[in-house]
């Protein structure tokens, strides 16, 4: 156990424990575990600075096509498990991304609108979809009655301040969904699987949550926890292959969580 300038994003800690030795695209950069309450974090969050995510920096080693192809399966299924809640409502998805999701509810909902950083991304969205898409939140123009955060929150380095931002901009009665990695997935907790924590820690998620540290992080930012929900995104053959093999065998494996919040 250390202490020294790595203060915990969540309780404000000083005292931390080393989880992994290096990312996946940084061996500079460790992965923390707060001692006080368990939550994970990087060692550093400098190099996410402007120009990360409006430069394509998360995906510009592929073609947007790619980008497309590879998010779709997860498109649909978002769009299937939240289409009867999107029915006739409005709706915003905050880190856009190419825009998957927010297309395929264009068709059901009542307005639809996205916060995007990324330049190239928020300009085909705009000009390919026909869907309104804003690099802040006060540059939206709508209130909202549903706002979509799908692995958006494990990037953010103030997740409390952008959850406060969120709620001006709902309505009444509005919700918040969030979609994140666990960080407590079965292949780092049950079965420590280094071959897949060499793999998934990554210098774009500063922050990943389990159900206890997530929770917290939502009510720290004064909003009340409706349910939470934990699912397997990936068949069981992928965690096999990866106790077996040390590499993915169905996309990546990780589990997922989601929460929705209400003000």
């Amino acid at each position: 156990m250390k202490k020294n300038e790595n203060i915990c994003p969540l309780c404000s800690s000083a005292q931390y424990s080393l989880l992994h030795k290096g990312v996946r695209d940084n061996p500079d950069i460790n992965v923390l575990k707060c001692t006080e309450c368990e939550l994970v974090y990087l060692s550093s969050f400098s190099h996410i600075d402007d120009g990360y995510y409006s430069d394509s920096q998360m995906w510009n080693t592929k073609s947007f096509e790619r980008w497309q192809s590879e998010t779709a399966p997860d498109d649909a299924r978002r769009y299937g498990q939240f289409k009867s809640l999107v029915q006739g409502k409005r709706i915003l998805d905050f880190g856009c991304g190419n825009g998957g999701f927010l297309s395929l509810c264009k068709q059901s909902s009542s307005h639809a609108e996205g916060v995007e950083k990324d330049i190239a991304a928020a300009n085909y969205i705009k000009s390919a979809v026909g869907i309104e898409v804003a690099d802040r939140l006060d540059g939206l123009s709508s209130c909202f009655d549903y706002a979509f955060l799908f692995h958006v929150i494990e990037h953010l380095e103030n997740p409390a301040d952008i959850l406060n931002g969120l709620i001006k901009k709902l309505d009444v009665d509005g919700e918040i969904i969030i979609e994140t990695p666990n960080a407590d997935d079965a292949l780092l907790s049950i079965y420590d699987c280094a071959a897949f924590a060499d793999f998934t820690y990554w210098s774009a998620h500063v922050i990943l949550y389990n159900e206890s540290t997530l929770r917290k992080m939502i009510e720290k930012s004064g909003l009340k926890v409706n349910w939470i929900k934990q699912y397997q995104r990936y068949p069981l053959a992928n965690h096999l292959k990866w106790i077996q093999k040390g590499l993915p065998g169905g996309g990546g494996g990780a589990e997922k969580t989601h929460q929705k919040a209400m003000n």
